[in-house]
Parts: C-alpha cells; structure tokens; sequence
C-alpha cells in the first residue's frame, strides 16, 4: 500500500474501535458512554486529549465547544473535599476556517482535518498516502469524524487545532486530580474523565519480540501488543548495515482492523524486499496520541534468499512421424548456473500433469527434450529447478498425436424412470483406450432434434436425468455420443424410448341437460378431450347431503356422448348428478359440474274427469267442462287433435278453470284430452279421449 517504499500494510483492529485506538495512547484513560480521555504528564504540565465516541457528538462539540475541568481531590497525603477549577474561560473549539488556510500544507493530516470539518462534501483523495483502504469502509459522516480523529492522532497540533487536547500547566507535584470533559446541549451533558497525578510514570514501553518472516519477494514483521500501552501508530524503520536505519514509508502503520495475528495480541505488517539485498534489519517504534516515541524494539534480521527473476517458456511443440513428441523451451542462459537442471512433467490433463517416471533432471543448459512414448493426449510442462531446491514452473501446453478415427458408437442404453421423474439412464463402456467421455442427448419426440444435456464429456457410463411429469409427453427419447481424447465423435446410438409414468389428469366430462320421466333419470354428459380416458364413473349425492356414491362404472367409447338411465325408488328428494373420467394410468379427472334434478313420482295422480257439454248453435260454440276436485294443482294442459289422433298442447289453462268455450269447427272432427299440472312438477293421468264432430 506505502506509495514510496511499497510498504504493504496488515490492518488489525476492526473499524468499529476506531475512534477508541485513536483517542488512546499511553498512560491514563477513563472510558464514559460519551467522550474517552486520556492524559499526559510531564515535569510542569498535564496534557488531555479526547474523542468523542460518535459522529453526532464530534458535530456537537464541533458547535457548542467542549469545557474542561478540573477537580483537585488530594493535596499531600490527604483527601480533601473537591476543589473545582475550570481550564476554560469559553467552550473551546475548533480553529475557524481562516486559521487553518496557512497550515493547510503544512502536513497532509492538517489539510484532510480542514476538509473533515469545513469541508462541503468529504471524499478525501488518498491515492498516494496509502490508507485509501479504509476510505471506502463509511459513509460520508463517519469518514468525517473517523479522519479527524485519525488525523488528530498523528498530529499534535492538528489535535490542538481540532478543539481535542488542552494543557494544564497549573499543577502541583503533591496533587491528584480527575479531570472532567463536557459538551453541553438542551437535552443533555455529554461527558467523560481521566483521573491522574503529576507524578504518575509517563514512561513509554517500547514494542518488544519483534520477528520476521522471510517469503517471496517479501518480509513480514510481527510484534507484540504492550500491555496498558495503547500507540496511535507504529513507525517501522529498515537498515542494510544494523546501524543507519530509515522509515520505511512516510506514513506510519496503524492497526484498524482484527486478523488472525490481532486475536493473539500481534502486530503485523509486510514489507517488499529491495532489490540486491541480501541481509535486512527492522526495529519497530511506538507514538502516542500525544507525540511522543516510544523506545525501538529489539532488532529482527531477515536473511534474504535469492531465487530466480525467470520461468521457462515452453517455444515449440512438434511431432515428425506421429510417434515422438519434441519439446523445446527457453530460458536465460546467464541462469544456467543457478540451476539444478530441467523437470519435464506430463499429463493427460492439466490437473494430473506429474514428472515424467525414471527420468532424471534435464541438464541446465539443454532446452529440448524428446518423448518416445506420448499418449494421444499430453499436457507438457517444463520447471526449472533451483540449487536451492525451488522450482520455477512454465505453463503447461498441450499437444495431441494425430487421430482420426472416432470411437464406436454406445451400446446397450437402458433406463429406469421412478414415479417423481428422474430417469437413471446407464449404457455399455467403450473399450477404446483413448476414450474421454460421453455425451448424452435427449428429445421429447421420437422425430425431434436431439438437443445436449451434458455440458461436457463425462467419463462415467450412467448419467440421472430429471423429466417433468406435469406434461402430456408419454415418453422421452435418449442417445449418447463417445468422444476420444482428440475430440473425435461417435455417431449417435440408437434412441432409447422411454415410458414416462402418467401423472397428467385427463380433461374433465361436461355434464349435459339430464332428461327425467316418471321412473327415473337419463343422466348425460360430453365425452373428455383426452384421448387415454379408459373409463367413466357416474356419481350421485342427495342434495341435502355431501356424500357422494358412485352408482356406475361405464367404459370409454368412441362416440362423444354418454349416457346413463338411473331408476329412481324415492322421488321425494333432489338429486345431484356428476361423472369423473379415469385414464389407463388410473388418473382420476376433476368431478364435473354437477346438475341437480327433482325426479318425477313413480304413482301418477288420478286422471282429470270430463263432466259434460254443450253447443251453443247460435254462437257456433262449444263448451267443454270437467272437474278435478285434487289440491296442489298449478294448471290444467289441455291437448287436441283435429281430424286425426295427433294430439298437441293446445292450451294451458290457469288453476279455477274448469270449462272452456271453444268456436264450433264445420265439418271437423275435435278430439280432446286433458291433465293436470301440480305445484311440484308432477302431472296427473291424461283423460279419456273427448270427441267431437260438427
């Protein structure tokens, strides 16, 4: 990450106690819910700095200015009652606008905490100080509060500037003081305190077990936490020689977030290895929020071993005859001395390339190496290998002998289909040696395009397969292809038709008018659409009940009605009539709508009685009359026939009516019958037949 020395850094501790690793250093800190404060004690002051713990309270500080007191609690050896001093006359806040502007480019801490606490819009622009990485990590406001913070941390007067750190200057050797820091607002004090005495140790312990770890082309350096010694930042220092040491970046290492190395109470940071060098020392310094500098840690030597700035690169691969198989490759030669020679490793794939059996290194200064016994599928690759054992691989390359004749076409394809759908299909395995793998094709119909369900070879000779059952398809179709190592192609195998089982419904029955008679009920209905349907079942419920019985069993025809006569015993009652069409596979389709039919009594009532007649010559009018002395009737249907015996309903005579005057008909035979209509549908007996000629 370092932009000058490439110093990579390994963030430690979580974001989220960021404003505390900020806001703590060495010696005194009291935590509140509100603000942390920690204390610095020289010879002939006191210094506090503080944080607040959120964004909302570094904005409220920011405005209403934060006060300091000072409480003095001991004065010798005794305890006396609290002695209250405030340390500031005003809230003390931050530097307006106008003072920041000459110091702005004094440091880059003090221009990013310019930007974080006037700044419209915050988007700090870290590309070549190296913690870009936690930029990304907030939201505007949090990278507002969490840069002050940072940037009060490595710089004290930026802290001074920021309205959090103060000195008290007015202090006595024998006193013990708690020092309080407030923001006040209309809802509430926000607060927090540090407890200290001038003659509290202010020593810094410095960073201790300091070790590193030699990689490639990197130096990791790891260091334990010191207890009670909380440092804003670590400055880590290289040398050459043990004795003239440099930071190795301009900015200094801080721990932001955990890793595995922070749960065991380490520091961890890598640094890039200079060019030509062979021995490196580190030390490692520790700075508080107040700027002081710890003592460095004990030195840590890391002993540099040179591998090699080269790989081979495979040049040509080539076969003459179709047989051997020549591979070159290059190679510094100016490295020929640092070797140990060539490993040519071969495989049937990239993922089981090994060293060649029983062949011993290549020389260091040969680059080609000739294979008598290829297989018709090599994967070639060539690692230089170091004196000191270290390999150097080169990419792998792939070269194929010459092979144009494709396998056998798969034999002997067998499924098995379950009743949820999945098809375990399994075939004959090829003998051919160079064999890679199958593909397996499938099509719904026997005529359609097969279409690929393999994504690639498989080199097993079964497969599992899963078909949806919820179409009208009764079978599915399979084929399989062998493919050898040169991607030549079988042709297809013969097709597999498979049976798939009937989970489909057949078409529901469409419940047609039912014709009723006074012995019973011609139920009928339209015939499903589907074409398996083996047979109907007809079902009938009373209709003040919901208990349905199935009364028949009628197989399938080709003709597109059915029917069926049920004969009735009670005619008291409404019945519901429905019919459900079963396939060959036993599916069972939705009940039809049902009808509802009131059945015609078995017992006809008696038959109407003609009571007499008259003719009116002068008017040329008949008068018919009868009588049917039965309660219950609706209307009387009276039927004629004129000169024949065809009767039809004449007319329907309203209930009360027990005459009718009807015009004489010259020279027509009139023949009459009459019935009576009840209230519930039933009809009487027809009368005798009544004839008359004029």
């Amino acid at each position: 990450m370092c932009h000058n020395s490439k110093l990579i850094f390994v963030i430690l501790l979580s974001f989220a106690n960021c404003a505390e690793v900020q806001a703590q250093s060495a010696d005194t800190v009291s935590k509140s819910d509100d603000i942390m404060v920690l204390s610095r004690v020289s010879p002939d002051s006191i210094t506090l700095r503080w944080a607040p713990v959120s964004y909302e309270l570094w904005r409220l500080g920011n405005s209403n200015g934060y006060t300091v007191e000072r409480f003095t609690l001991v004065r010798g050896n005794e305890v006396i009652p609290p002695e209250r001093k405030l340390l500031t006359a005003e809230p003390l806040r931050p530097d307006p606008l106008n003072q920041w502007q000459h110091v702005i480019n004094k440091s880059r801490y003090h221009a990013i905490a310019a930007q974080a606490l006037f700044g419209d819009d915050f988007a700090v622009d870290l590309a070549r100080s190296d913690v870009m990485s936690i930029a990304n990590k907030v939201k505007e406001n949090d990278q507002r509060f969490s840069f002050a913070l940072w940037c009060a941390d490595m710089s004290r007067d930026v802290a001074q500037k920021s309205a959090l750190l103060i000195s008290d200057t007015a202090i006595r050797a024998d006193e013990r003081y708690l020092y309080r820091v407030s923001i006040n607002s209309l809802n509430k004090v926000s607060q927090g305190s540090g407890f200290v005495s001038p003659d509290d140790s202010a020593v810094l312990v410095p960073p201790g077990k300091l070790k590193c770890e030699v990689g490639d082309r990197l130096v990791t350096l790891k260091w334990q936490s010191v207890q009670r010694m909380r440092y804003a930042f670590f400055q880590v220092e290289r040398s050459a020689d043990s004795v003239n040491f440099e930071t190795v970046s301009e900015i200094p290492f801080v721990t932001l977030e955990p890793t595995a190395d922070s749960s065991l109470g380490l520091h961890s940071v890598s640094d890039s290895i200079p060019a030509g060098k062979e021995l490196l020392y580190y030390r490692v310094r520790g700075v508080n929020a107040f700027g002081d500098t710890s003592a460095v840690s004990n030195i840590a030597v890391a002993t540099v071993e040179r591998g090699l700035n080269a790989v081979p690169r495979i040049a040509e691969i080539f076969s003459a005859d179709n047989k051997a198989i020549t591979v070159s490759w290059d190679f510094p030669r100016p490295l020929n001395s640092d070797l140990a020679g060539f490993e040519i490793e071969r495989g049937e794939s990239e993922r089981t390339v090994r060293p060649l059996p029983s062949l011993p290194l290549v020389g260091p200064t040969q680059r080609s190496f000739i294979d008598h016994s290829p297989l018709p599928v090599n994967y070639y690759r060539v690692t230089a290998i170091h004196k000191s054992g270290k390999r150097f691989p080169s990419f792998t390359q792939l070269a194929l002998l010459v092979d144009s004749l494709p396998p056998a076409a798969p034999e002997e394809l067998r499924a098995v289909v379950n009743e949820s759908g999945r098809v375990e299909l399994t075939w004959k395995k090829n003998t051919e040696g160079d064999l890679y793998g199958y593909r397996v094709y499938k099509s719904n119909h026997g005529q359609e395009e097969l279409a690929q369900i393999t994504s690639a070879p498989i080199p097993i000779t079964e497969i599992a397969d899963q078909v949806d059952l919820r179409t009208l398809n009764k079978f599915v179709f399979y084929s399989v292809i062998a493919v050898d190592k040169n991607q030549n192609e079988s042709k297809l195998s013969a097709r597999l038709k498979v049976k798939l089982p009937d989970k489909v419904k057949p078409v529901a029955p469409v419940m047609l008018p039912a014709l009723v008679d006074s012995l019973g009920v011609t139920v009928r209905w339209q015939h499903s659409s589907s074409k398996d349907v083996k047979h109907y079942e007809v079902y009938r419920a009373r209709e003040d009940y919901n208990q349905w019985v199935r009364i028949k069993i009628l197989p399938a025809s080709t003709d597109s009605l059915g029917q069926f006569y049920d004969m009735l015993q009670d005619a008291k009652h409404r019945y519901r009539y429905s019919i459900v069409a079963v396939d060959s596979s036993n599916n069972e389709s939705l009940r039809a709508s049902p009808i509802i039919i009131k059945c015609i009594s078995h017992r006809l009532p008696r038959q109407v009685t003609w009571r007499q007649w008259e003719v009116d010559r002068e008017s040329k009018r008949i008068i018919l009359k009868w009588e049917y002395p039965i309660a219950g009737i609706k209307a009387f249907a009276l039927f004629k026939a004129v000169d024949s015996d065809d009767f039809s309903l004449y007319k329907t005579l309203p209930v009360g009516n027990t005459h009718l005057a009807e015009r004489i008909a010259t020279g027509r035979i009139c023949r009459y019958r009459i019935m009576a209509v009840f209230d519930d549908g039933r009809k009487s007996r027809i009368s005798e037949q009544l004839e008359l000629k004029f």
